[in-house]
């Protein structure tokens, strides 16, 4: 729990230099450009890889029943935020150029937002004997 609550500490001090692929629509679109260009293949310096293992380590900070942990996290990733991130990891967001992304990135993208989705929202929810609270951003969009 002390070494979770550290890198959530850490992470927080650093939030800009951290989730820097996932906030903003450009850097959404810098993400996607990421993976059309397969820059998750570079064996030095891969900033996909980076940002993928940011949001595991996140996860893996929420596992466990450590509430203060789990607060932070979803402070740092909406719901709405993950949701859309698993559905549109994708899709090219406008104004940026299309191209075929790997079905390889996408899963390595989908799998550190599923398992944030899972430790941070699903297992907090299930331990306080309720649900997730639903995405609020409009359904199909």
């Amino acid at each position: 729990k002390k070494n979770q609550d550290l890198m959530m500490r850490l992470i927080f001090e650093y939030e800009d230099s951290i989730l820097y692929l996932c906030k903003t629509p450009e850097e959404k679109k810098k993400r996607f450009r990421m993976l059309v260009e397969k820059e998750h293949h570079r064996d030095i310096g891969s900033l996909l890889q980076y940002h993928v293992m940011i949001v595991k380590l996140l996860a893996l900070c929420c596992k466990g029943k450590n509430p203060t942990t789990e607060i932070k996290a979803s402070g740092l990733l909406s719901v709405d935020d993950v949701v859309n991130t698993l559905l549109d990891v994708a899709k090219c967001p406008e104004g940026c150029e299309d191209g075929p992304v790997s079905p390889h990135a996408i899963y390595m993208v989908r799998e550190a937002y599923v398992i944030f989705l899972h430790n941070v929202y699903t297992e907090t929810a299930r331990r306080k004997g309720g649900a997730a609270p639903p995405p609020t951003a409009q359904q199909g969009s």
